[in-house]
């Protein structure tokens, strides 16, 4: 998916950010996976300190739903080629796709973390909607990554180099 982003971008950024003929430099492709890697499996901690934050105490609250359960209940509430399919056998339909499944997932994470701090605030009567924080999220997610800046080609790429450059901001 972020590969899809990057290479999605117009002919200008990839002139200035990719290194000539990225499409076919194993390096650079090789090196470019190590990085989304690394980013990747630092926002899956995050994510899972989140979901680990209010879930304790005498009266944890109710985890939220599995993913596997949210799909069939989507898609039988929702897709009439699923009314007649139990619950349980729809996440495993060759019609819902990984990408499918991806943005539930997205959507369940924001609708948590949102019930998160509702659950952390319990004085504070003003939350916005999950939706608004969905919009929010997504919105910064277009315009600029907060975690790092990625600088996928440093600027002093030679012909035959293969470092990828990314800096935190600070």
């Amino acid at each position: 998916m972020a590969k899809g982003l990057i290479f999605g971008q117009s002919d200008a950024f990839k002139c200035m950010h990719l290194p000539p003929d990225y499409q076919r430099d194993v390096i650079f492709k090789k090196e470019l996976n190590s990085l989304l890697g690394t980013i990747l499996k630092g926002e899956k901690n995050n994510f899972a300190n989140l979901l680990r934050l209010g879930l304790g105490g005498a009266n944890p609250p109710i985890p939220p739903p599995k993913l596997s359960d949210i799909i069939g209940s989507v898609y039988k509430a929702m897709d009439s080629r699923f009314e007649q399919t139990p619950v349980a056998n729809i996440p495993t339909d060759s019609r819902i796709t990984i990408q499918r499944q991806a943005r539930l997932a997205y959507i369940r994470t924001m609708i948590n973390l949102n019930r998160l701090r509702r659950i952390a605030n319990p004085g504070q009567t003003a939350f916005p909607s999950f939706w608004d924080d969905i919009d929010a999220d997504l919105e910064t997610r277009r315009t600029k990554n907060t975690r790092c800046s990625i600088n996928v080609w440093t600027p002093s790429h030679r012909k035959g180099s293969s470092t990828l450059g990314w800096y935190e901001n600070r």
